[in-house]
C-alpha cells in the first residue's frame, strides 16, 4: 500500500520563463496548505529541500496567522506593505483614501474576521456576510465598499503566500442601488443668488460666493474650500487642490488639476475677496489661514434654501445637498448642448459613467432656448 508523503512538490512558471518548484503540506484535517517556495529549479532538489525541512522538524510549520495579526498595521498609510507596494510603482492612493478603509476595516470587518486564520476565511462565509451587512441598513453601496476593502487584504495575504488563494475574488458585489441627488430648478438658483432680496438670504457674502461658485462651476466642496487666490484669474481658476477635515490640503479626488472659465458675476465677487486677503484660501475668515469649514458653507445653503420657500422637510425629500450643485451643473451644461468632453472637463467627472450619472433632464430643458453660462444668473 502506497503511504502519501508529507509533502507535495510541484512546478510554478515565471513571467520570465523559469521554473521554480514549490511544495504543499497537510494541515491536521488533511487539507493542502498554502505553496511555499522551495527556491530550487528542478524536481529533485525541490524534493531534497523538503526532505532537508522534514528531518529538521520545519516542514510543518505554520505560516498562518490571526486576520487580526495580518491587519494590524493594513491600511496605515507609513506602514502598511500595499500601500508602500503602490507608491513604489508610481500609482496613486491618497491619505484619505487610505484613512476611510481603516476605519471601515475597524467597524465592520475586524470585528467578524479578526479572531479568524486567514485559511479559514472561506467565500461561502464572506457571501453570508455581506448579506448580514445589508440587513443591517448599509445600502449595497457601502457592502461593496466594505468587501472591495477585505478582497484587497486577502489579495495582499495571497500575494505573500500565507494563502493559496482569495477566497473573496469569488463573492460577487451587490447590484448598484444607487440613488439620485436632487437637483435644484434654474428659477430657484437665480431666486438664491439674483433676486432683489436674494443678499438678505445668507449670512455673508463670503457663503453666497461660495455658493454662487459652485452652481456655476459644478466644483466639490472641498475643491471650493482648497481654492486659493493664486488659482483665481479674470476669466477663469484653476482647480488644484481639494480640502478635507482630516489631512487639509490634498490632490482634488481624480489627482489632476482642471481649468475652469467662470461667469463675469462670479469673476465680480472673487476679486472683491482678493482683495480682502491677497494671498491663502479665498473663502476664509482667518485672512486666508485656513478655509471656512464645510458645516458653515452647507449650513448657509440650507438656510437660504429655507428663505426661498424650501424647507428642511422638502429638501430633504429632494435630496438636495451641497452636492447637488455638481448635478445640477452638469445637468444645465449637457442641456445646453455642450458635449460631454467639455463637461468633464469642467467638472472633473473621470468617466462617461458618472457624467451621466450627474445628469437631471426635465421635459422644460428641452423647451427653454440654449443660454450662455452668463446667463444662468440673470435676474
Amino acid at each position: 500500500m502506497r503511504v502519501r508523503e508529507p509533502f507535495t512538490v510541484y512546478p510554478r512558471f515565471l513571467e520570465s520563463g523559469k521554473v521554480v518548484w514549490y511544495y504543499q503540506t497537510y494541515d491536521e484535517g488533511g487539507q493542502r496548505t498554502a505553496p511555499r517556495s522551495t527556491g530550487q529549479t528542478t524536481k529533485s532538489a525541490g524534493r531534497a529541500y523538503c526532505f532537508e525541512l522534514l528531518k529538521l522538524g520545519k516542514l510543518n510549520q505554520k505560516k498562518v496567522c490571526l486576520f487580526s495579526e495580518f491587519t494590524e498595521h493594513f491600511w496605515d498609510y507609513e506602514q502598511c506593505d500595499y500601500v508602500k507596494a503602490r507608491l513604489a510603482r508610481g500609482l496613486r492612493i491618497s491619505k484619505y483614501y487610505v484613512y476611510i478603509q481603516r476605519k471601515l476595516l475597524e467597524k465592520y470587518i475586524l470585528p467578524t474576521f479578526g479572531g479568524m486564520h486567514l485559511d479559514k476565511i472561506t467565500t461561502p462565509f464572506l457571501e453570508k456576510w455581506i448579506f448580514e451587512l445589508k440587513a443591517q441598513g448599509l445600502s449595497n453601496s457601502s457592502v461593496n465598499h466594505i468587501l472591495n476593502n477585505i478582497t484587497i487584504i486577502l489579495e495582499e495575504a495571497t500575494r505573500k503566500e500565507l494563502i493559496s488563494s482569495n477566497p473573496a475574488a469569488k463573492v460577487k458585489a451587490l447590484a448598484k442601488n444607487y440613488v439620485a441627488r436632487g437637483i435644484l430648478e434654474l428659477k430657484e438658483v437665480r431666486a438664491l443668488f439674483r433676486s432683489p432680496q436674494s443678499s438678505s438670504y445668507w449670512p455673508d457674502r463670503y457663503l453666497i460666493i461660495a455658493n454662487m461658485l459652485a452652481a456655476s462651476t459644478g466644483m466639490r466642496l472641498g475643491e471650493v474650500q482648497a481654492l486659493t487666490v493664486d488659482c483665481v484669474f479674470d476669466d477663469h481658476i484653476i482647480v488644484a487642490h481639494s480640502w478635507g477635515r482630516t489631512y487639509g490640503l490634498k490632490d482634488t479626488k481624480t489627482g489632476k488639476s482642471r481649468v475652469i472659465p467662470i461667469p463675469t458675476i462670479v469673476s465680480l465677487h472673487l476679486k472683491s475677496l482678493k482683495e480682502e486677503h491677497p494671498s491663502g484660501f479665498i473663502f476664509s475668515y482667518d485672512g486666508g489661514e485656513t478655509p471656512i469649514h464645510e458645516r458653515i458653507i452647507e449650513e448657509a445653503l440650507y438656510g437660504a434654501l429655507e428663505k426661498i420657500g424650501i424647507s428642511e422637510a422638502v429638501r430633504k425629500e429632494r435630496r438636495i445637498s451641497f452636492h447637488s450643485w455638481r448635478h445640477f451643473c452638469n445637468t444645465y451644461f449637457r442641456a445646453q448642448g455642450i458635449n460631454d468632453s467639455k463637461v468633464q472637463q469642467i467638472t472633473g467627472h473621470a468617466t462617461q459613467e458618472m457624467t451621466e450619472r450627474y445628469t437631471h433632464f426635465a421635459i422644460s430643458d428641452f423647451s427653454d432656448i440654449i443660454e450662455k453660462q452668463e446667463d444662468m444668473l440673470r435676474c
